[in-house]
């Protein structure tokens, strides 16, 4: 209605004062509903119609291959590993559309560090020891005994929470 009204001559400075709006609103709003004119002179009906039939199979085409997607179960895991495979190539936006993946999951997967305990640390320490023990019990050993034997050798074990 009040774009329909500058669109017949209103003043816009008559229209911000009676509909008590700022001038940028109203620049707006004129901006997203005035009608744009389409010409279409320049287009044959041939190449519309064959517009018409491509966008059609186009469609066809997408649902499938979201069926398909859908009917695959991919955990989010393998859709991560598969949208970073691709993000190169396709926008990320549209990659994680079709794969219905939430791009904070994509980009969080993607750019956060691993997370390293003090936990993570000490295992890494042990793991060798650990390994060499097991070895040479031929596999006998679980880990009480192993466990044993390294505190008998003097190597010091924390409880790390």
């Amino acid at each position: 209605m009040i774009v329909n009204k500058y669109l017949k001559g209103s003043s816009v400075s008559s229209m911000t004062k009676q509909y008590k709006l700022s001038r940028s609103t109203l620049y707006n709003w004129i901006s997203k509903f005035k009608e744009v004119p389409i010409s279409i002179s320049n287009i044959s009906k041939n190449e519309l119609y064959i517009d018409k039939i491509q966008l059609k199979k186009l469609k066809k085409d997408n649902n499938i291959l979201t069926y398909v997607i859908k009917e695959l179960n991919l955990s989010t895991s393998e859709k991560l590993k598969f949208a970073n495979s691709i993000d190169e190539k396709y926008p990320v936006h549209s990659v994680c559309r079709v794969l219905n993946l939430r791009r904070f999951t994509y980009y969080h997967n993607k750019y956060r560090k691993p997370k390293v305990t003090k936990l993570h640390k000490h295992d890494e320490i042990f793991k060798n020891i650990i390994k060499n023990i097991f070895v040479e019990s031929k596999g006998r050993f679980g880990a009480r005994k192993i466990r044993r034997i390294i505190i008998k050798d003097s190597y010091i074990i924390v409880n790390v929470e």
